[in-house]
């Protein structure tokens, strides 16, 4: 077998692989499996080298990442000075199945000034964060760090919404998946009003909800 077929077959492999994973995300449970395989095809692959950052915490992103191999760590920076927080931040991909939950009280990294990074969520093979990216131009809520060398893939907004062109039922399921993460995250920080609404009208309740992007204007007009 030549170099270019092992490549060929190794790619075939990774693909395959890809499929089975994208097959687990909530939000593409519902695409058939032939627009899976195109939505295969338009990832890219990232090697991380341990201690190497994919996402970090206060950049705005445009990736939506599935881990294929290796650990990666979330973490957030706390500040020393604030009181600790009694509620867990919205975390990338928090219903993927294959994700190990650790202490929000661990700390990795030691305190950097008057900051201290605080651990999140451990994740492996078929853990995937960055969804809320394809939607809203915010600013990550953590950072995401190899903690041994991974392979990833990824897939950007551009090319996403052109997925969705041929698969938009991805998007309604998508976008609700957004809003159940916004209440829940609501829900945490203390929300009263929200806490005493059964889950399942918190459904009802996230169908009537609008999500809107909104950006602060910088050119300096009022």
């Amino acid at each position: 077998m030549t170099a270019p077929e092992k490549m060929h077959l190794m790619a075939s492999i990774v693909e395959s692989e890809v499929v089975n994973y994208l097959v687990d995300i909530p939000f593409l449970e519902r695409v058939e499996m032939t627009r899976l395989v195109m939505l295969a095809n338009m990832c890219s692959y990232i090697y991380v080298r341990r201690g190497q950052s994919v996402c970090v915490e206060g950049e705005v992103g445009d990736r939506f990442f599935v881990c294929i191999k290796g650990t990666l760590q979330a973490t957030l920076q706390v500040s020393l000075n604030a009181a600790q927080p009694t509620f867990a931040p919205l975390i990338p991909g928090e219903t993927g199945r294959r994700s190990s939950v650790t202490s929000l009280h661990e700390n990795i990294g030691g305190a950097f000034g008057d900051k201290k990074i605080k651990a999140l969520k451990r994740m492996g093979a078929g853990s995937y964060f960055g969804e809320i990216s394809l939607v809203f131009k915010i600013p990550r809520v953590c950072s995401i760090t190899a903690l041994d060398d991974a392979l990833l893939v990824y897939v950007d907004r551009t090319a996403f919404c052109n997925f969705l062109k041929i698969a938009p039922d991805a998007a309604v399921v998508l976008l609700e998946h957004v809003r159940l993460n916004f209440l829940d995250t609501l829900i945490k920080q203390g929300c009263t009003f929200l806490n005493a609404i059964p889950s399942r009208k918190l459904q009802e309740l996230s169908y009537m909800s609008q999500l809107v992007d909104y950006e602060t204007n910088t050119g300096g007009d009022a």
